[in-house]
């Protein structure tokens, strides 16, 4: 029994080494596999690499003798490229120049258009709602060049050696809310007006100050052509606006008129043969009231080193008319 039990124990042991064995030889032909298969990749991508260099060998080759041969296309090519880079910086200086402008065209705000107190009283507490508009010009003076730091109460003290002050409107700007330097300050009395006008140029907070009319009661004062405009006109209205800078667009238009109301066109009229402005135009208002208003406070209004000519449509016609008339008697 023993040595059949010791036989089987051979048996088992030499089917063992026997297993491992083959199994050692699968192991090293899958490896021997592996090996050539790596081999065979190496081998493929340094074909690539010698074929992708002798490619671009022979495109410096073709590069240099094209060269050689035409000198001056390389020439053109550099032209070209220098040409794009100055275009691309003019580009640049035009939009830096286009936000400049912009930023230098915001809109005013006025005081009778968006009460920035409550109705009917200064920011000194006094009602004024029992004065009409044109009283309350003729009274008023209109102040620049204002330091930034200033505030109601300064002006109305300023002012207050001259007369008694009714009224300080400091003007900020639409979106920004910032102070733009400028005011109106209303005095009670309009033979204030006067010597409130000869402090101009003096100084308020360290900076000399401009003392003006407002620009409705210059416009008044300097208005010597007949009244034409039609009385209780209500509905649209069409404004000429003259004078204006070759660089003004509609869209700059549109935001120095449209916070006294809605606009319905605005035409700009163009140079056919040059493409640019021939510095005049016409803005319709929804509302005649509205276009009123902008005619009396934008008239002569200085934009782009400009003043503004604003007059109602009608009146345009007529006094073209005339010169017309005048030329050819």
């Amino acid at each position: 029994g023993k040595s059949r039990h010791r036989s089987r124990s051979r048996s088992r042991s030499r089917e063992r080494r026997s297993r491992r064995s083959r199994d050692r030889e699968r192991d090293g032909h899958r490896e021997r596999e592996r090996e050539k298969e790596r081999g065979e990749r190496d081998r493929d991508r340094d074909r690539d690499r010698d074929r992708e260099r002798d490619r671009k060998r022979r495109s410096r080759s073709r590069d240099r003798k094209e060269k050689e041969r035409h000198p001056e296309r390389g020439d053109r090519e550099k032209t070209r490229e220098r040409d794009r880079e100055r275009e691309k910086e003019k580009e640049k200086d035009r939009d830096r120049e286009r936000g400049r402008r912009k930023r230098s065209l915001t809109p005013i705000t006025l005081p009778r258009a968006r009460p920035p107190f409550g109705k009917g009283v200064s920011p000194l507490g006094i009602r004024t709602d029992e004065l009409t508009p044109e009283e309350r010009d003729a009274r008023t003076v209109f102040c620049m060049q204002l330091s930034q730091r200033i505030r109601a109460r300064d002006l109305e003290e300023f002012f207050s050696s001259v007369g008694k002050v009714q009224d300080v409107r400091l003007i900020t700007c639409n979106k920004t809310r910032r102070f733009k330097g400028i005011a109106y300050v209303e005095f009670k009395d309009p033979e204030s007006v006067t010597l409130g006008l000869g402090l101009s140029g003096q100084k308020l907070l360290g900076v000399p100050i401009v003392v003006q009319h407002t620009q409705a009661e210059k416009n008044r004062m300097g208005n010597s052509m007949p009244n034409l405009m039609p009385k209780g006109q209500t509905g649209p209205m069409r404004l000429y606006v003259g004078s204006l800078h070759f660089n003004i667009t509609e869209d700059m238009l549109r935001g120095i008129f449209e916070p006294f109301g809605k606009i319905d066109n605005i035409q700009l009229i163009m140079d056919p043969e040059t493409g640019r402005s021939k510095g005049y135009g016409f803005l319709t208002f929804r509302n005649a009231d509205d276009a009123k208003k902008a005619l009396e406070q934008l008239n002569g209004f200085e934009l782009a080193g400009r003043p503004m000519k604003v007059t109602d449509y009608v009146c345009w016609i007529i006094v073209k008319g005339q010169h017309w008339l005048l030329r050819w008697r």
